[in-house]
């Protein structure tokens, strides 16, 4: 459950983004039209209204939203760190999308992965909650993916399934059994 709740923050805040990059556009456009007096026609409210299938109100909220958000300066860029399971995550890398792994946080306590990681809370988010992975994989250029059921500590399955993943991209056996001694262990790949 806790992925699928994750996937659907993220697409709320994909279509949150594509709605300001429309609304932007679309002033943008108008702003053109108004400017430029041989585009008056193609660029009028009216006609981009016909072009999108929308009301002229409807392009005047568009409009109107696109001017409050500059007033209120830049949104925030804090892409949502994915969480994805074990194979998942194994897929995930071993596919290239996450380019070369800088290092790989494993923590017994969330907060630990946080402070480390030196990320932002709200990449974290999970609807009103921040919901922290107990396993952060971080790519050379920054980009992050948590994994679900893999954590440090001393016992149960969360570290056996840290180890096993850990073994999987590749890092050898004693230094994946790390995990298994410690709260918190920091790991880089060798080249």
């Amino acid at each position: 459950m806790h992925v699928r709740q994750r996937r659907v923050t993220l697409l709320h805040r994909a279509l949150r983004d594509a709605e300001a990059d429309r609304d932007r556009s679309v002033a943008a456009f108008a702003e053109f039209g108004q400017q430029h007096e041989g585009a008056r026609d193609a660029a009028s409210r009216r006609a981009i209204g016909r072009q999108l299938g929308v009301t002229h109100p409807a392009v005047n909220g568009m409009v109107e939203r696109a001017r409050t958000r500059s007033k209120l300066g830049p949104v925030a860029v804090n892409p949502l760190v994915p969480v994805l399971g074990a194979d998942e995550a194994r897929e995930y890398v071993e596919s290239g999308a996450l380019g070369d792994i800088a290092r790989i946080l494993v923590a017994m306590y969330p907060g630990n992965i946080l402070l480390e990681s030196g990320l932002d809370p709200s990449a974290f988010a999970n609807g009103t909650d921040i919901d922290v992975p107990h396993m952060l994989i971080l790519g050379a250029d920054g980009a992050a993916i948590g994994v679900e059921d893999c954590l440090a500590g001393y016992g149960g399955t969360g570290p056996s399934n840290t180890v096993r993943l850990l073994k999987e991209l590749g890092f050898p056996v004693d230094v994946a059994r790390e995990v298994c001694d410690y709260r918190f262990v920091e790991l880089a790949p060798t080249a």
